[in-house]
C-alpha cells in the first residue's frame, strides 16, 4: 500500500507547486501601519521585527522571506502575519499625496493573481 501511496502524495505535492508557478487567485486585502488598521499591534513594527515600511505581504500560511508577485501591487516580501490569506501593506510614501490609509482603502479587498517568486530556505 505504501509503495502505491508515495508516487500520489508525491504528484499531487507537484501539482500543488506547479499551481503556484503560474499563480492563483486569492482575495488580497490592504492595510497601513496606523491604528485605524493595525489596533493594537500598530507598533511600527512587522511580525518579523522589521520597521513597518516599504513594500510588505502579510499572510496566515506563507513563512516570513517568501517573495510573492500580487497583480496590482508587485513584487514584496511576506514580513507580517494576518488572520487572512494574504495582505498587502500601504506605508508612507514621500512622492504621494496620499495617506498609507488612504492607500488602502483605495485598494480595498480584491481577488487578483498571487505568485510565489522565491521560498525561503
Amino acid at each position: 500500500m505504501l509503495v502505491v501511496l508515495l508516487p500520489v502524495v508525491y504528484l499531487v505535492e507537484r501539482l500543488r507547486q506547479n499551481a503556484w508557478t503560474n499563480g492563483k487567485t486569492l482575495t488580497v486585502r490592504a492595510y497601513c501601519p496606523n491604528k485605524c488598521c493595525c489596533r493594537g499591534w500598530a507598533d511600527g513594527y512587522f511580525a518579523n521585527g522589521e520597521p513597518a515600511q516599504g513594500k510588505a505581504i502579510a499572510s496566515k500560511f506563507y513563512p516570513f522571506g517568501t517573495r510573492l508577485h500580487v497583480s496590482g501591487y508587485g513584487e514584496a516580501t511576506v514580513k507580517d502575519r494576518s488572520k487572512h490569506e494574504c495582505e498587502v501593506f500601504f506605508g508612507f510614501d514621500p512622492n504621494s499625496s496620499c495617506t498609507p490609509h488612504e492607500k488602502a482603502l483605495q485598494w480595498g479587498v480584491r481577488r487578483v493573481k498571487v505568485k510565489i517568486l522565491e521560498r525561503p530556505d
